[in-house]
This record gives structure tokens, C-alpha cells and sequence, in this order.
């Protein structure tokens, strides 16, 4: 049975590698990186000689080309599977390529390292159970104000944001949810790590909006402005015309989860 082997790689400190990682770059033949470049100065870092070894790209772009990295694999009857830093599944391309690889009949096994939500989670002071992690958020800002308008409550949320969207993202919250409590880690184990903590309305200004972000939001009640109105106009207009849609925004008003996914639930 072939295998395919996700290896969790580095943050940003070369030194997070596990015995087991390495083990596993100094012994196995056919890789598949998000980057080659990023993975061949790390062999190179740890004076792993690359002689013998097929190293390929496989990345978000590449969904189109699962099925020739399945029958690669076969052929070989294993490979490694890296993203740039952290776990090649958490925002990374590994899912698809896992789901039919699976399908496939293959074997998947885990070679674990730091991944940047847990290691956010460890060090924002938040609760962390229970926690939801959210990949990327929305890159429009009314798409955005309405996840900030879902989030529910007593829950740690953890999400990435863009470089270039950071600031303005801070500023949606502070309006959006004043009181809730935020951490921004930047750089996560590389030399100018930073973690800020604070309420959403009271954003730092010492923040520097460069590198890598993890944000955390957790608010312990539904804070949102204007929410008792809301709902008393969301009853009114059910009470006047009940149906499927109006009774699924009431509960995303009441639960604080998105009135879609409500609204499928009820009308499965």
C-alpha cells in the first residue's frame, strides 16, 4: 500500500524540527513542497545531501494535478508532503490531495510539528477550550463584518489575516465588537515575535503591521450594538410572514452563528 507522509515543518526557528522530521528528510526520496525553494535551503541548512531525491511543487493552484501526484506516489510507494512552515493541512494544500489519496486506497501518516494557531493559543492568555480556528478570513470588509457579526460567544476564535489588511481588520473589530478581548501574534518563533493583548476598542499603537498574523478574539456575551433592536424587528417580521429564512436569522441573533449555516440546518 503506498503512503503519503505529512511532516510538519518550522514556524520560523530551523530548530523546531523534531528527530523525527528529520529523520524522515534524510531517508525518504519523493517530496512535494508548496515552495521546492523554501524546502531545498532547509535540506541544505541541515547539510542534507539532495542527491537521490525528487522534490516537486504541489500547491493551492495545483488541485487540477491530484491525480498525477497520486500515481507518483504509487509508483514510488511513499512521499513526503511539506507546506512552507507549519502543518501542510491547517490553510494549506494538503486536504484535497489527502481526501483522494485516501480514496485511492492509500495509507496517510502524520509527522507532527508547530503549527501557528495552537502555538498563538498557548501564548494569547485567552481561555482555550473551547476554541474554533478559521483559517483566512474574508478578504471583503462587508464579507468580514458579517463573520465578526457571527462569532459566538464564551468561544476563543482564531483566524490569519493579510499583511495588508491587519490594521483595517483591528479597526472592523473595535467597531464592531468594543469589548471582546484580542490577541495579535506576529512572527511566531522568529527573531521579532510579538504578541499584542487587548479589549478590540482599545487597538495598540505600537502594533507593526509586518510579517505573519494570527489574530484571537474571544467576547464572553453578544456585544454587538443595536442587537435587542435587531432581533425585535427580525421577530415583528416573522411573526408577520414566518418562514424558514426569517426564523434562521432570529437564531443567528440569539446563538451568535451564521444565519446560512443555520438555515441549512433547518431545512435539511
Amino acid at each position: 500500500m503506498s503512503k503519503l507522509i505529512l511532516l510538519g515543518l518550522p514556524l520560523g526557528n530551523i530548530e523546531d524540527l523534531s528527530v523525527r522530521g528529520k529523520q524522515i528528510l534524510e531517508s525518504k526520496s519523493l517530496f512535494y513542497a508548496e515552495d521546492t525553494r523554501n524546502l531545498k535551503k532547509i535540506f541544505n541548512f541541515l547539510d542534507i545531501s539532495l542527491e537521490g531525491k525528487t522534490i516537486d511543487s504541489f500547491h493551492d493552484h495545483q488541485k487540477n494535478k491530484i491525480s498525477n501526484v497520486i500515481n507518483k506516489i504509487k509508483e514510488f510507494g511513499e512521499a513526503v508532503l511539506v507546506s512552507d512552515a507549519g502543518s501542510p493541512v491547517v490553510s494549506d494544500p494538503a486536504f484535497p490531495l489527502i481526501r483522494e489519496f485516501l480514496n485511492a486506497g492509500g495509507e496517510v501518516d502524520s509527522i507532527p510539528g508547530p503549527t501557528s494557531p495552537m502555538v498563538a493559543l498557548e501564548l494569547s492568555g485567552l481561555p482555550p477550550h473551547p476554541f474554533t480556528f478559521h483559517g483566512f478570513l474574508p478578504r471583503e470588509s462587508a464579507k468580514k463584518s458579517e463573520f465578526f457579526k457571527a462569532l459566538g460567544g464564551n468561544v476563543t476564535h482564531i483566524f490569519f489575516e493579510g499583511v495588508s489588511r491587519v490594521e483595517k481588520t483591528l479597526k472592523q473589530l473595535a467597531d464592531l465588537l468594543p469589548e471582546a478581548n484580542v490577541v495579535v501574534s506576529r512572527e511566531l518563533t522568529k527573531t521579532f515575535q510579538s504578541v499584542y493583548r487587548f479589549k478590540a476598542r482599545d487597538i495598540p499603537e505600537n502594533i507593526e503591521y509586518r510579517g505573519e498574523f494570527v489574530i484571537l478574539v474571544r467576547h464572553d456575551q453578544q456585544v454587538i450594538s443595536g442587537n435587542d433592536e435587531k432581533l425585535k424587528q427580525l421577530a415583528q417580521e416573522y411573526i408577520e410572514r414566518p418562514s424558514s429564512k426569517g426564523l434562521s436569522k432570529i437564531l443567528s441573533q440569539c446563538l451568535g452563528r451564521n444565519s446560512k449555516e443555520i438555515y441549512s440546518l433547518l431545512n435539511k
